[in-house]
């Protein structure tokens, strides 16, 4: 089914790839511009980069924890998104799927989430024109803005300062 007829469809839930590229304890943010085909993220910040994946893509991500089997796919969506210099990538690690049913476009969209870790921090936007003002944040920096953030990375956010309080009480 071509994309935008899937767009359309409410029946037809779209896989996507997410990527949260981090370097030290920053995140990679960037607002979403105008010449973006999805209208109703235009002006939004995100904490993630990715998109939507097609049916031949499906193939390599049968087994999506284990981000080896599937590595030239992600490297390759990634590559989209991000222009990165060889050997800037850290590591990379399955994160678990995002989904969100509180909205009605998000309930057409499932996300396969990686950490992405980067030595340096060292990037070039692949998607020049649709993407803007991209920098590294911390989540105190995020959380002071949070309502300038589209609903995946709200989510995001939030599993980010569990997680970080998590590790900070022992737990």
């Amino acid at each position: 089914m071509r994309r935008r007829e899937a767009e359309e469809d409410t029946s037809v839930i779209q896989l996507v790839s997410v990527f949260i590229v981090r370097h030290n304890d920053r995140y990679l943010t960037y607002k979403r511009t105008r010449r973006l085909p999805e209208a109703r993220l235009h002006g939004c910040y995100s904490i993630s980069f990715g998109g939507h994946l097609n049916p031949k893509d499906i193939s390599p991500l049968l087994n999506i924890s284990d981000p080896t089997l599937g590595g030239p796919l992600l490297t390759r969506e990634l590559g989209e998104e991000l222009r990165l210099r060889t050997g800037e990538l850290a590591d990379m690690s399955y994160r678990g799927l995002l989904y969100d049913n509180s909205r009605p476009v998000s309930q057409q969209h499932l996300g396969i989430a990686y950490d992405v870790i980067l030595r340096t921090g060292e990037f070039e936007i692949g998607e020049r024109g649709f993407l803007m003002d991209p920098k590294f944040e911390t989540l105190q920096q995020i959380s002071d803005r949070i309502g300038d953030f589209e609903n995946w990375s709200q989510m995001i956010f939030r599993a980010e300062q569990a997680g970080k309080a998590n590790v900070q009480s022992g737990d």
